[in-house]
């Protein structure tokens, strides 16, 4: 006799018919009782959370209290945290921090304890903790062009545990007048590849910066090239290149002969601004949280990406499967 066959035999011996149905409630009662007995890990424990706008104080007192409904025994901090201070947090707050910090709250609609859910970050619950207890009015930001929590209804911040390496701020598929300009770019790109029979051409979302400065140098041979412009007057598919070379030069202040590094660093960092305005949005910060308990702040602002030279954009603004990745210190810090 197999195991199954075992299983379903003790199964119909302690049923009251000894025909059990999993449908009959005292007869799945009976089912769960023997796989307790034989240490058998039954249905994953799942917790609904109330969306009444606690909750991540429902995810944090469910954490430490394996219940959502106590909220108001939550301990408060040992000192008060600002936003926008870098700081580590304090001795007396590290226990509860350490407990929050690789807590991930799920997805919206969705309940703590279901696979495949996560909707944030490391540290951003342990952050939330530590600011909302100090008094500052923190909200949940999740959304899909969204921060990740929100100061005041209008201050955004970016949390992320990532030190010296890069982040994904997030992907730019909907941004559609960058993948319009993208498209002209890498479109000419993969016309001339194809002719020309070079090796593999790239495409909107998957490309290198190599692959993109190749793409802007054709573009700047093209607009700086007087005979086909010239001939453009007699051919329509030549005169609609050029229109598109025309109208993309102009939207990205590139002038006639630019160099392709140039080019490339003003679609990069259209991209990068595009992105910025949402996560963590105007004057929000990008936020390092460490386990130690070290917490860094990197305001983000137009200003500081206006400022940012061709070469520094290139360097640590970078597209992989239409998600921009960036290295925050390098460019904010």
């Amino acid at each position: 006799m197999n195991i199954v066959d075992k299983l379903y035999t003790e199964w119909a011996y302690r049923s009251e018919s000894g025909t059990p149905d999993i449908k009959n409630p005292k007869d799945k009662a009976v089912l769960d009782s023997i796989l307790s007995d034989l240490e058998v890990p039954l249905q994953e424990e799942t917790v609904i959370i109330e969306a009444d706008g606690n909750e991540y104080d429902q995810l944090i007192s469910y954490h430490l209290f394996k219940e959502t409904n106590k909220i108001s025994e939550i301990p408060g901090v040992n000192k008060k945290y600002s936003v926008g201070k870098d700081d580590k947090v304090d001795s007396e707050d590290m226990e509860i921090y350490k407990k929050l910090f690789p807590v991930t709250p799920p997805k919206q609609g969705k309940e703590i304890g279901t696979a495949g859910t996560k909707g944030a970050g490391n540290g951003e619950v342990a952050l939330y903790w530590l600011l909302s207890r100090s008094g500052v009015n923190v909200k949940d930001g999740r959304g899909s062009d969204a921060p990740d929590l929100k100061i005041n209804d209008s201050i955004g911040l970016e949390v992320k545990s990532y030190g010296k390496r890069n982040i994904t701020l997030g992907r730019f598929g909907n941004d559609y007048d960058t993948r319009k300009k993208l498209g002209y770019v890498i479109g000419l790109d993969v016309l001339i590849s194809n002719l020309t029979g070079d090796d593999r051409a790239p495409s909107i979302d998957s490309f290198n910066k190599k692959e993109l400065i190749r793409g802007f140098s054709t573009m700047s041979k093209f607009s700086s090239n007087k005979n086909l412009r010239e001939a453009s007057k007699e051919f329509e598919l030549i005169k609609d290149i050029y229109s598109k070379i025309d109208s993309l030069s102009n939207d990205l202040g590139l002038e006639q002969g630019f160099a392709p590094r140039e080019g490339a660093a003003s679609i990069l960092r259209q991209l990068l601004s595009t992105k910025a305005k949402n996560k963590p949005g105007e004057g929000g910060y990008i936020v390092d949280v460490a386990e130690d308990g070290k917490i860094k702040y990197t305001q983000v602002t137009q200003s500081k990406i206006d400022s940012l030279d061709s070469d520094t954009i290139i360097k640590y603004v970078s597209a992989n499967g239409s998600a921009l990745q960036i290295y925050p210190d390098d460019l904010f810090g």
